[in-house]
């Protein structure tokens, strides 16, 4: 029962149980999670992305992805994207005339 005041004891119990218990959460949802169609969607999208920028010769901006990878719904959604692949470090976003451009990282930016 909670009186209101806990002793020092106590409330270290108290934390040491939740750490433990977040802990053990956390763990068990680092599996084989299922991903939801659209993330599997999504995943497929990102592998064109990064073999789109396999092949480009100069970095590229968002609505030049835009353009050439199909299944993109809206500029929110290739921004998510582009986002989570710089997040990973498998592209790399540059400022060419004041302007967001993305590319592969290279050797060098791979290995740090």
């Amino acid at each position: 029962d909670y009186t209101g005041e806990f002793t020092r004891e106590q409330a270290q119990e108290f934390l040491a149980e939740r750490i433990t218990h977040t802990r053990k959460k956390n763990a068990s949802g680092t599996g084989d999670k299922k991903l939801t169609p659209e993330q599997v969607a999504n995943e497929g999208i990102k592998d064109e992305i990064l073999a789109l920028l396999s092949t480009a010769t100069e970095p590229m901006t968002l609505g030049d992805l835009m353009e050439q990878v199909d299944g993109i719904k809206s500029n929110q959604h290739i921004s998510a994207l582009v986002t989570q692949l710089k997040n990973t470090h498998k592209v790399v976003r540059v400022e060419v005339k004041g302007k967001a451009h993305f590319r592969l990282p290279t050797a060098e930016e791979s290995a740090e």
